[in-house]
């Protein structure tokens, strides 16, 4: 038994010198970089973006740019109108990426 007590004693040691998963620092990090995502927000996302490109497809077909369409169903979809914007933030950082 004393042996046993010693090697759990020695892991907790190695693990908690390596940084691993009984660190409690490691753990709230996780527990601040991660979100909640139900099966509801993803659909939504999903729908989102694809209204969006769908406008786009209209708009080119229609002789239009893309983007105008694009533009266009963010209007409808977002806060002035529908206010159908699902995670806002993540949102802007996408439309953020896209300018570069």
């Amino acid at each position: 038994e004393a042996t046993t007590t010693d090697n759990k004693a020695e892991t907790s040691n190695v693990t908690h010198e390596l940084g691993g998963c009984g660190s409690s620092s490691e753990s709230d990090l996780v527990h601040e970089l991660s979100i909640e995502v139900s099966y509801e927000d993803t659909y939504d996302t999903l729908i989102f973006l694809g209204v969006s490109f769908i406008f786009g497809e209209i708009a080119y077909h229609c002789g239009i740019p893309p983007l105008v369409g694009q533009i266009i169903a963010g209007f409808l979809l977002g806060p002035p109108l529908a206010n159908y914007v699902p995670f806002p933030e993540a949102m802007v950082l996408l439309g953020d990426l896209g300018l570069i």
